[in-house]
């Protein structure tokens, strides 16, 4: 994404993607596919729960702030959202001792921004 949070942008579509890199949809939409498969809207929404599981472990901002603050319109998009990547629910995620984490302190989306950063 050219910038780096832009996933934080409620509003954030592939369409107005496509118009900010002057790049067409289906080229964005299939080098996601094929560089880290997933989908435009999987990806934004791996974006932002990765930086959610981040402000759970980090801060102690209540999860409706925090799913504003990373792109979420509602506390139960977040929820759901949540709960599809991480298989647990924000609450008990915050409360787990083990936070999922990856080797080498690498969030999930890392590896992914990086391979679309030469859309």
């Amino acid at each position: 994404m050219q910038e780096e949070h832009s996933y934080r942008d409620p509003d954030l579509t592939l369409r107005k993607l496509s118009d900010i890199l002057n790049i067409s949809t289906h080229h964005i939409s299939e080098t996601l596919r094929d560089e880290i498969g997933q989908n435009f809207y999987d990806f934004v929404n791996s974006c932002r729960i990765a930086e959610a599981c981040n402000l759970l472990k980090t801060t102690d901002m209540g999860t409706i702030d925090i799913a504003f603050a990373v792109g979420f319109n509602s506390r139960s998009t977040f929820s759901a959202a949540f709960k599809k990547h991480q298989k647990t629910s924000p609450s008990t995620y915050r409360k787990s001792d083990n936070f999922g984490a990856l080797p080498n302190n690498q969030e999930p989306h890392q590896t992914s921004q990086k391979k679309i950063q030469n859309l």
